[in-house]
This record gives C-alpha cells, structure tokens and sequence, in this order.
C-alpha cells in the first residue's frame, strides 16, 4: 500500500501537468485500467482451494493437505453481540477510524495544500507527496520490528507496547497538526512537519492494526474488517469538511481550521484507546491451549521435514 501510494502521488502529478494526454481526468482512467486488469490476474490466478490451483506442486499440496488435517480447525458461529458490545473491540474501531481520517486526509488533501497554499505545481506537488510516502515506508517495517523485540525481550507488556505505539501514531501525528496550522506558509517547516506525520502514521501496523489479533486470533480478521469498513468513511468526510472551508475562501486560515479538527479527531482516538484498550484474548473468543499449539507446531515441522527430504 506505501509504494502504491509512492508511486501514485508522482505519478499523478505528471499525468496532471500532461494536457496533451488530457490532463487530471486521465489519471482516473489510468488508475480504473490499472484496478481491471488487476481484477484481471486475480480472477485468473486464485482458486476456491489449493486442490483446485493446477499451478501447485505435489509437495505443496502435501503440505497443506497434511496442515489442515493436523489443525482439526473447529468452526463456530461468530459472536457478533459480544464483539459489538466489546469496549475493546470499540477502542480499536474509534482509534483506527481516527487514524483513517488523518491518513486519508494527508494522502488526499496535501497535494492541494502544497497547489493551492504553497503555490508548486500539480507535478512538484505530487512529487514531494510522495517524499513521505518515501521516508514513512522504513518506518513501517522498523516500527513491527521494534514491537516484537519488546514485547519478546519483555521490556514491556503487550497492551503497554500497544499503547505506547498508539501515542507515537495518533498523538505525534496529532500534535504535528496543531503546529502544522501555526507555521503559516513556511515551505520547509510544512514539508517537515507532514513528513513528521506520515512517519507517526508508519507506526499503525504495530499498534491498531494488529490489536485485533491480540483481542481474538479466531476473529481478528472480522474484526478488524468491520472497523476498516466503517473507518474508511473518513475518506470522503475530511474532504467534504475542506470543501466546506475553502469553496470561496481558500486561505491558510480555512486550511489551518482543517488541522485543527484532525489534530482534535486524532487525539480522541488515542484517549480513547489508551482508557479501553486490551490485549488480553477476550473471553468470547475461543480460547487456544498453548500446550495443544505447541504440539501442533512440531507436527507440521514434522511434516516440513519429511516433504524437503
């Protein structure tokens, strides 16, 4: 998603400066042709089961037949009343719809600050979005790295680790927009401080994105559906509320007050986190026995070694 993201911000701003090819419409047909032919290869390439995939070896199938065999995975309906009424549950939903409305707000809306405020081009202004982008992708993957050898090390408790990601997320990210509305039309200190704000939201997947998987191994996947479903309504809200602002008077101080309600928006989430957050497997959610999982790992290791050989 961060290259997507990379590549698209420059990508865009050239195909906006490029009125011979017809300019900003072009870019949403480039992108619809690119997501079909996407649909395209994924249609043809993914199968209801390794069964049925004729690009998969024996030795794959094997492997999987023999996994799926030793897990005896036991289905059961899902509780659906105690993951809603779960305040667990609704800290990641409430903290990561914040994290959504400052994330899509910063890949949507930037590109404009930098046209409109700081007076760059379509092409310089994707172009430096996209220098973030850049700068944030190291950071994702330092930042799970970082979580695991605290957690492992014992340095600190999963919920604090989890905690303490989230401040650096949602609350740098959050006071980098305060200050972000102060600067005025300072070029540097605006390309520092957004960059300053992609960096703090590098650090999601190691904090929200995986605390549904802290709360139900079993239906963190549902979970953690559900709240990318509603948070991703951010997407057009944060941009209806700067039209709002600057349809007839786009100035500093109209885009100043946008900052202001993300900062607001983005150190809610992280209060709200911080006084209900878990990280302790809930009680509706099907306990795992470690013993039983133990065994189960060494019978696929088992399995592992007798298929390379």
């Amino acid at each position: 998603m961060t290259l997507g993201t990379i590549c698209s911000s420059h990508l865009s701003g050239w195909i906006c400066t490029a009125y011979s090819l017809g300019g900003w419409p072009v870019s949403f047909y480039t992108y619809g042709v690119f997501g079909f032919l996407w649909l395209l290869i994924w249609a043809t390439l993914i199968y209801e089961t390794p069964s049925t995939d004729p690009l998969i070896t024996k030795n794959e199938l094997k492997y999987f037949n023999n996994t799926e065999q030793k897990a005896n995975v036991k289905y059961t309906s899902v509780p659906w009343k105690d993951i809603f009424t779960s305040p667990a549950v609704w800290a990641v939903a409430i903290g990561y719809t914040a994290y959504d409305f400052g994330w899509y707000l910063a890949i949507t809306e930037f590109p404009i600050f930098l046209s409109s405020i700081l007076g760059y081009d379509a092409r310089k202004a994707g172009f430096l979005t996209s220098v973030p982008s850049l700068v944030r992708l190291p950071v994702v993957l330092m930042s799970a790295f970082c979580a695991d050898s605290v957690i492992r090390r014992d340095i600190l408790s999963i919920l604090n680790t989890r905690k303490l990601f989230v401040v650096i997320d949602l609350g740098v990210s959050s006071v980098c927009f305060i200050v972000l509305s102060q600067v005025g039309e300072s070029v540097v200190a605006s390309m520092l401080l957004i960059i300053l704000i992609f960096c703090a939201f590098g650090f999601n997947p190691a904090s929200l994105s995986t605390n549904a998987l802290d709360l139900s191994p079993k239906y963190s996947g549902i979970i953690i559906g559900v709240v990318i479903m509603v948070s991703s309504t951010t997407g057009f809200v944060g941009p209806f509320i700067l039209g709002e602002l600057i349809t007839h008077n786009n100035t500093f101080g109209q885009w100043s007050i946008l900052f202001m309600i993300t900062s607001a928006v983005l150190f809610f989430g992280m209060v709200f986190f911080l006084i209900f957050g878990d990280a302790e497997e809930q009680g509706w959610s099907p306990a795992t026995d470690p013993g039983e999982m133990k065994v189960l790992l060494n019978k696929i290791e088992s399995s592992d070694s007798a298929i390379s050989e």
